[in-house]
């Protein structure tokens, strides 16, 4: 999903998050009426702005020079009591090149959700498609169906990782975009768990070497996205 920035209440208060990603602050609560509701929130506390921008900045600042530019992340977000449709959510990606952090959960965990977000930037970027993907599908078993997409399961729990297998975690079930987001930021958060969850389940092992093959032809002059990078 991608718009115009075009708000009357957000605003750049002149910093970066890190090279070429622009830092946003809301000047007061917004609101924007978005395909799969109403997204609101308002500014961040002084304390939870800079503990999520400090997380942040060291996460993205992991990337390859060029790699976040590429993917269309312009902007994050920074605010509290971030909602859609009345419900609860951490973080919104792909608003106008723009990233939607909700500064109020912990640094350990945007440390991982920022990557699982970038790779949803990266997903939409390299082709303009995030939930069509025959070629992965057919990675899993065959009577295997995903849930009906991210806004199924709402249980912070089902990001741990522990997922059935095929699956990194729970939250992977619930939809193809969802799936490869959720391996790319366990490879870029814990690869060596990822690798050990890998050893006896050739499904998982099978999405891993995919999600690799995805972000090198993104990105061919990067590393692997783990153990090269900082």
């Amino acid at each position: 999903q991608s718009h115009d920035m075009k708000h009357p209440y957000l605003g750049p208060d002149g910093t970066e998050v890190t090279a070429g990603v622009e830092e946003i602050l809301p000047r007061a609560a917004f609101s924007l009426p978005l395909s799969h509701g109403t997204v609101t929130a308002r500014p961040p506390s002084r304390a939870k702005l800079e503990a999520a921008r400090g997380a942040l900045a060291k996460e993205l600042g992991r990337y390859p020079k060029g790699f976040l530019r590429k993917a269309k992340l312009r902007r994050v977000i920074f605010c509290e009591d971030l909602e859609e449709g009345g419900r609860s959510i951490p973080s919104l990606p792909n608003y106008a090149s723009t990233l939607l952090v909700d500064a109020d959960a912990s640094p350990a965990f945007l440390a991982r959700l920022v990557h699982h977000e970038v790779f949803h930037f990266v997903d939409f970027a390299d082709d303009g498609l995030v939930v069509v993907d025959p070629a992965w599908e057919k990675l899993n078993p065959a009577d295997f169906r995903y849930e009906g997409g991210g806004r199924t399961i709402r249980d912070p729990k089902a990001s741990a990782p522990t997922g059935p297998d095929g699956f990194v975690t729970r939250y992977a079930t619930a939809s193809l975009e969802e799936d490869k987001a959720e391996i790319f930021s366990w490879l870029m958060n814990d690869h060596a768990l990822l690798a050990a969850r890998s050893r006896g389940d050739t499904v998982l092992a099978a999405k891993v070497a995919r999600i690799d093959a995805i972000v090198r032809a993104f990105f061919p002059t990067s590393p692997a996205p783990y153990g090269s990078w900082p």
